[in-house]
Formats: C-alpha cells, sequence, structure tokens
C-alpha cells in the first residue's frame, strides 16, 4: 500500500554522462503486467514522444513440393510455420514481420512493447536475453493498449511523435497491425531536407555525426551501411528488434 511505479525520466537526466552508452536503457515493459499499466498511463500523458517499429526477417521456408524430390514424398502440410512468423506480417511485404514498437520520451531509456505470443530464442549472451513475456498480457491487449496511446489526446492538448523514416513507419504499422498514427509528427529526415534541400540524404549516422557527435557512442556496433531507413525496418537480426 502505498507504492507508486513511476517510469518517467526527464530529457535531462542524460546530461550527466553524455554520450556514454552505458546510460542507455532498454526496458521490455510487456515481461510485468503492472510494469506495462504504468508505461501505458504515463504515455497518454505525454504530448511528446518518439517511436520506432522493430521488424524481422521471415526465415525462408520451402514448401515440401518446391524442394528437390519434394513430388515424391508423402507430406501432412505444405507449408510449416516457424517460430519467425510470431507477430505481424506486413501485407506489402509479407517476408517481414513486426514484432514490435520502441517508445521513448526523455533521458535515455526506451520502452519496448514486444508484438509476439513469446520470447524468440536467441544466442545473444544471456546477461542481454530479454525477460519472459507476462502471460496474463496478450498480444491483442497490449496492442489495444498500443492504439490508445497513438490516437490524439482527448484533452484536446497537440501531440507529436517523432518517428524517423516516418513514412515507411507509418506503412508498416498501417499495414501489418492496422494501427495508424493521428498525432502530429516529426521526421529528422524531412528536418534535415528542409535545411538543405538540394544534398544527399542523410543517414541515420550522418546526421548524428554532423548534430549531435555526443551521442555517437549509442551507434557502436551499428554498420553505417545501413542506409537511409529506420534501424527496426532494415530487418537485419543484430539490429532490429
Amino acid at each position: 500500500e502505498g507504492f507508486s511505479l513511476q517510469l518517467s525520466q526527464d530529457a535531462s537526466a542524460s546530461a550527466s554522462v553524455p554520450g556514454s552508452p552505458e546510460t542507455f536503457t532498454i526496458i521490455d515493459v510487456a515481461s510485468d503486467l503492472t510494469l506495462f499499466q504504468t508505461f501505458i498511463t504515463e504515455w497518454k500523458a505525454k504530448t511528446r514522444f518518439s517511436i520506432a517499429v522493430a521488424c524481422e526477417r521471415k526465415e525462408h521456408v520451402l514448401s515440401p513440393q518446391s524442394a528437390i524430390g519434394g513430388n515424391f514424398q508423402p507430406t501432412r502440410s505444405s507449408r510449416k510455420k516457424t517460430s519467425r512468423e510470431d507477430g505481424f506480417p506486413i501485407k506489402s511485404n509479407e517476408a517481414l514481420v513486426v514484432t514490435g514498437i520502441a517508445v521513448c520520451w526523455g533521458g535515455k531509456d526506451a520502452y519496448f512493447v514486444s508484438l509476439q505470443r513469446e520470447q524468440p530464442i536467441t544466442d545473444i549472451s544471456p546477461s542481454l536475453v530479454p525477460p519472459p513475456l507476462d502471460q496474463n498480457l496478450s498480444v491483442q491487449e497490449r496492442l489495444k493498449h498500443v492504439h490508445s496511446c497513438l490516437r490524439s489526446s482527448s484533452s484536446g492538448s497537440e501531440r507529436v511523435s517523432v518517428v524517423y523514416d516516418f513514412k515507411q513507419q507509418y506503412k508498416a504499422l498501417l499495414l501489418s497491425c492496422g494501427l495508424a498514427l493521428e498525432s502530429s509528427f516529426e521526421d529528422p529526415k524531412i528536418a534535415c531536407w528542409l535545411l538543405d534541400p538540394g544534398s544527399k540524404e542523410r543517414t541515420l549516422h550522418n546526421m548524428v555525426t554532423n548534430f549531435t557527435p555526443q551521442e555517437l557512442p549509442l551507434l557502436e556496433g551499428v554498420g553505417a551501411g545501413q542506409g537511409v531507413q529506420s534501424l527496426g525496418l532494415s530487418a537485419d537480426r543484430e539490429h532490429s528488434g
């Protein structure tokens, strides 16, 4: 009784150790029902936040008929479902599956909402393995609450979503989960174009190098060859999700 769980971190909180990757934290809010409810309550109160869609690429599974000798092998099913299909396929590109959405509203804390039924088995370090998902929190329940947070504010106050590569992330959410962003948005890519319409489209690494070089340590381990798209949409198994 009297216990209060609070997630919010002021944007200035990270100033104590500028550019230090150790201060960046990813919180898997779907691992605990109480944590998730607190996260949703705080998110709804925010008028400005950033989001990023996480995708993974489906493992290519051949039907038995397309494999060598497949026509001579008795089968029960023409297609086998794999764990990589745990998520929401993007209708325009069903090789990609939306597996979650990350949200940040200040400091260096990112809150990740998994949209999978279970945590995938990976070969990453045990210290980095995310906690198991709360079985009392279904995917549909998570999706419903995320949808409510992406709607316009009921209080009438303007809400702003900061989304890198907004057009592609909007399409990914809409064509996979049926979610639509209703708030105003800001896209760093568009901001860069407005500053210099004649320049070549900047990559994320280029933007950070030119505008916030003190944050470059956060991109350590992320290859510069990701191009101009969002890291989450690249479906690189090392950096997405």
